[in-house]
């Protein structure tokens, strides 16, 4: 559970991996249970989580990332 804020939104993808919510007590109240009570759900979320955690936000594709950054920069460095 989380709020929409910041980057948050794309860090957890909302009713898939979790849910984004406006700041409401009774919203998260209700996420809670609904998560307490459905295992499969709770264990769907987790996996997605962990599969886009691992895609989107590891070392590997960090150190991908700035390559990639650095590549363009030559480029652009070059015209």
């Amino acid at each position: 559970l989380t709020t929409d804020v910041g980057s948050a939104s794309e860090v957890m993808k909302n009713n898939q991996s979790g849910f984004c919510l406006k700041y409401s007590i009774r919203d998260f109240a209700d996420k809670i249970e609904k998560l307490a009570t459905n295992i499969e759900m709770k264990s769907s979320f987790g996996a997605i989580g962990k599969a886009h955690a691992l895609d989107n936000f590891s070392v590997k594709r960090l150190v991908f990332d700035h390559v990639e950054l650095y590549r363009e920069l030559i480029s652009q460095s070059k015209s």
